[in-house]
């Protein structure tokens, strides 16, 4: 990986390429010396400020990609979903998350996830099953973690439990923030990431749509009626809208990989071995057969990659209807597994337009525009939920 540094002699940190974001660095700096200069478009890359450095280097010690952690080994793959109803309808998928965050608190310990509140997604902690809920569903924007690595280091050196769950480049950065001695202590469940666009741009498509960001009080990228991807945001009113009418100009682009960070499209956390204990995502494409049934509300791809991750399996593997399945079958569907997304074509220009072209001109030019094929399949979808 190229590094930069600002000034002669102090540390060496990413640059935009290559930087995820995971904030590890201005986390473990205890001076207030590292801050995030952000482009037109949110990107965001850290720099050092010369007066309050104290070189200790501890920014560089922790961050995953100069120094990543070990990774896991060969995987074992299961398709599976929670026995609980209840859990799957409140979930993206098949209800992974809500059962092992459950079984961490039960045994004593904290959770650490992301939640959509007040037009913004960031990491909090969960001591209590009822504070688990806003964290379950998938945030497709860069979260930002504020103090949770420290938060989750001060409850590991009180010899409590951790459940951290986050974008692969998250989960390396907290392993390499709390260290290996502490680790022991520390679950990490990694979501299958095809790469993260900045809250700034999430802002943008909302005003594009005529949403001020302001008035979003929370919002769902997926339903659970049904497994499929679309957006609904709640305002401070209390009213839900469903942004598929607008039409959903964020997640169009997302699906089309355009908005991403730099750094996705080289992510050296998208590959096996992974780095999280475990890997949860959708399991596309699986089919029914004789000896498992899918459930059309979410059926779950779950990598146990540390011997860690299958123990804790088994002592919740009877909350789950699960089958063991090969791993060319995830990966069909599921290529972030093994290898980042590629960098389109014409993102550089499509990025220029959305952050100054007017919102009916950007929807037409790159042919946002709802099809009847979508209507069409829009409500289908509601009449078989």
């Amino acid at each position: 990986m190229e590094k930069t540094t600002t000034l002669s002699g102090l540390p060496h940190l990413c640059d935009v390429e290559h930087c995820t974001y995971c904030q590890a660095c201005s986390s473990a700096c205890a001076h207030g010396a590292i801050r995030f200069e952000t482009d037109a478009c949110g990107f965001a890359h850290p720099r050092v400020d010369a007066d309050r450095c104290v070189g200790c280097g501890l920014c560089e010690q922790v961050c995953p990609v100069i120094h990543p952690p070990a990774a896991g080994g060969e995987p074992r793959v299961l398709a599976l979903y929670s026995k609980d109803d209840a859990t799957v309808r409140s979930s993206s998928s098949g209800g992974v998350f809500g059962e092992l965050a459950v079984h961490v608190l039960d045994g004593g310990g904290c959770v650490f996830g992301a939640v959509a509140r007040d037009g913004r997604i960031y990491h909090t902690r969960a001591d209590r099953p009822e504070e688990v809920e806003p964290m379950k569903g998938s945030k497709y924007v860069q979260s930002d973690v504020g103090d949770c690595y420290r938060q989750a280091r001060r409850e590991l050196a009180h010899g409590r439990q951790v459940l951290f769950t986050g974008t692969p480049c998250q989960l390396a950065a907290v392993r390499t923030f709390v260290g290996p001695r502490l680790a022991e202590g520390l679950l990490t469940a990694e979501v299958v990431c095809h790469g993260v666009p900045p809250v700034a741009l999430w802002a943008r498509c909302l005003r594009l749509a005529g949403i001020d960001p302001a008035d979003v009080d929370t919002v769902r990228f997926r339903q659970t009626e049904v497994w499929n991807y679309r957006s609904r945001l709640r305002t401070r009113e209390g009213r839900w809208r469903d942004l598929f009418f607008v039409p959903d100009v964020y997640m169009k682009l997302f699906m089309r990989a355009m908005t991403y960070k730099p750094a996705c499209y080289g992510c050296p956390f998208a590959r096996l071995p992974r780095y999280a204990d475990f890997t949860l995502g959708d399991f596309w494409g699986i089919r029914s057969s004789a000896t498992f049934r899918v459930n059309r509300r979410g059926t779950s791809v779950l990598l146990l990659n540390t011997a860690r991750a299958a123990e804790v399996f088994s002592a919740v593997a009877d909350r789950f209807v699960a089958e063991e399945r090969d791993l060319r079958e995830a990966l069909v569907q599921n290529p972030n597994i093994e290898r980042p997304t590629a960098r389109p074509a014409g993102r550089e220009a499509l990025l220029a337009d959305l952050t100054t072209m007017d919102g009916a001109v950007f929807v037409r030019k790159y042919r946002l525009q709802n099809t009847l094929r979508n209507y069409v399949g829009y409500w289908l979808r509601r009449l078989k939920s």
